[in-house]
């Protein structure tokens, strides 16, 4: 198993106890961090240490790039709005695959302004 990308201190903005266990994230987000709608990630509260692994989809195109992030099912129940969290997005692959993947692609997130999530930093695999 081995960490394909992380979003650091990302701000969830929705909850919602109904429906499926999902984490909803924006969709330009996804493809900055490659993340692909329907993985599997582990994503951890910061501001309470609860730890979640669930399948992530890509919010609609009405919420692209305003920083949509979203948590819904069971696991809304240990997850606020505005809490911050980390999402670690999981592949399996063969020990050889996984030594020449590299390190992750991990995204810095602010949160000053009028929208949450704003990208800061970003750093690629294999710097």
């Amino acid at each position: 198993q081995v960490c394909r990308s992380k979003l650091h201190r990302l701000k969830v903005t929705h909850v919602n106890p109904v429906g499926n266990d999902a984490l909803v994230i924006d969709e330009r987000i996804l493809e900055l961090a490659g993340i692909s709608d329907g993985l599997m990630v582990q994503f951890t509260n910061v501001t309470n240490g609860a730890l979640r692994r669930v399948r992530v989809e890509a919010s609609s195109q009405e919420e692209r790039g305003v920083g949509f992030v979203a948590v819904y099912g069971s696991a809304a129940r240990y997850f606020n709005p505005d809490d911050l969290i980390v999402v670690l997005g999981e592949s399996w692959m063969p020990m050889d695959e996984a030594a020449e993947f590299g390190m992750p692609t991990t995204l810095f997130f602010r949160h000053d302004g009028l929208y949450p999530n704003q990208i800061e930093n970003v750093e690629p695999n294999n710097l």
